[in-house]
């Protein structure tokens, strides 16, 4: 029974007592007989009842008018509300429509730059080998052998060339990650990239075994293709995360010989514009040294689009001239730790973090094996480190928040 209900039995007993009452002490006092006397406090009782049923019942009218006027003011926003719950799964079911689209146009690309890699393969590399080594076995009889991972030093055109065909043929080209970190935290600032081979047995082959046959071969530009790929791709699953992390990818000599590769990527970075915070060009200072005009005229496009260089394997600190690199762009010159420390240097020593940094260049000390090392680099004031010590390249799980080497920046 509800509250109203029970109130109400309760009233409707209470006015059947006042009823009994009226008749049994009205005759003393209204000169009544027991009958009258009776009736008329039933009559009293049952008036009563209904005075409050008739309040009870405009009350409990008003109160379901209040309800319906309630209900009906709502009603408007319940309907906006349901729309745009429709507008955000809408909004959702596009999402997932345009990331299924996005992974199949990243599918579709990735397969198109394979299979331009294999026909560079065929028309260039293949000629060659055949005049040196005769015609290729089939196929399908291919020896076993080949197909294994060439032990180190055995990088002969005959050894490689057909496992480094078969890898790309069936995108076993993988994105490693090495990380750069902050001195002294040795917290992950930023990550440096390669490209490793895998055969059919799924052995990675490193890299010294294959990038001299890849060069040889006209390869190295197409596998440096394919690594900047597969850079812009992680790029863009990180999203909005970590914004100070930026990936180093290595631009090979043959990619910078390359002036069609040079002039597709500049088409590229045109059109994509937010990439510049996220990506650094890495090149060798020997082959840095070595740029043509033409390159660097190229290359002085990327910079002014916003995107920054870092010059790797710097040998003579001597040779570093800040204001000629930050002319194109340059932030970040790396030095092994060994050379920071020992070699030949034009200034102090102390002053040479400082002296780049006036020309906004960081310097990065690379092969850092020990904790020795760690420490006569922090001597030096030096900011970022790399080596072995913090960790190795290790295959990118399509994330770089993933793994002990990934702590947050």
């Amino acid at each position: 029974m509800r509250l109203g209900q029970h109130s109400t039995a309760i009233a409707c007993m209470a006015y059947l007592g006042f009823g009994l009452a009226f008749a049994a002490g009205a005759p003393s006092w209204l000169s009544l007989t027991s009958g009258q006397a009776a009736g008329a406090g039933m009559a009293a009782a049952l008036v009563l009842v209904f005075c409050h049923l008739l309040v009870v019942g405009q009350r409990d009218r008003a109160a379901d008018r209040r309800r319906t006027r309630r209900i009906t003011l709502a009603l408007p926003r319940l309907e906006d509300r349901l729309d745009q719950i429709d507008a955000n799964l809408e909004a959702l079911a596009n999402d997932v429509r345009a990331a299924q689209h996005r992974q199949i146009a990243d599918l579709a690309t990735e397969l198109a730059l394979l299979r331009t890699v294999v026909e560079r393969f065929v028309v260039e590399a293949r000629p060659a080998e055949d005049e040196a080594d005769g015609p290729p076995p089939p196929a399908g009889e291919m020896p076993v052998a080949v197909l294994a991972s060439p032990r180190r030093g055995h990088n002969r055109r005959g050894d490689v060339l057909p496992v480094l065909e078969h890898a790309l043929e069936e995108s076993r080209v993988d994105l490693y990650l090495q990380p750069v970190v902050r001195l002294p935290s040795r917290k992950v600032a930023h990550y440096e990239t390669f490209s490793r081979v895998r055969d059919a047995a799924g052995a990675v082959i490193g890299p010294d075994d294959y990038l001299k046959a890849a060069e040889e071969a006209g390869l190295a530009g197409a596998l440096d293709n394919l690594l900047l790929f597969r850079c812009v791709n992680l790029i863009r699953k990180l999203g909005p995360r970590r914004p100070g992390v930026r990936l180093f990818c290595n631009m090979s000599n043959a990619a910078l010989e390359d002036p069609g590769f040079l002039a597709e990527l500049i088409g590229f970075m045109r059109a994509h514009p937010d990439l510049a915070d996220r990506l650094v060009f890495e090149i060798a200072a020997a082959d840095w040294a070595a740029l043509t005009q033409e390159t660097r005229v190229q290359l002085g496009v990327l910079a002014r689009f916003g995107f920054a260089f870092s010059i790797d394997q710097v040998t003579h600190l001597e040779a570093l001239e800040p204001a000629r690199l930050a002319a194109l762009n340059v932030h970040y010159v790396k030095v092994e730790a060994q050379v920071l420390l020992h070699g030949r240097c034009p200034i102090e020593r102390e002053e040479l973090k400082d002296f780049l940094g006036r020309y906004d260049i960081e310097l990065i000390a690379t092969h850092i094996e020990d904790e020795r090392t760690v420490v006569e680099i922090l001597d030096l004031g030096i900011a970022y480190g790399q080596g072995y010590l913090f960790g190795g390249p290790k295959p990118s799980r399509g994330d770089v928040n993933g793994g002990p080497d990934a702590r947050a920046a």
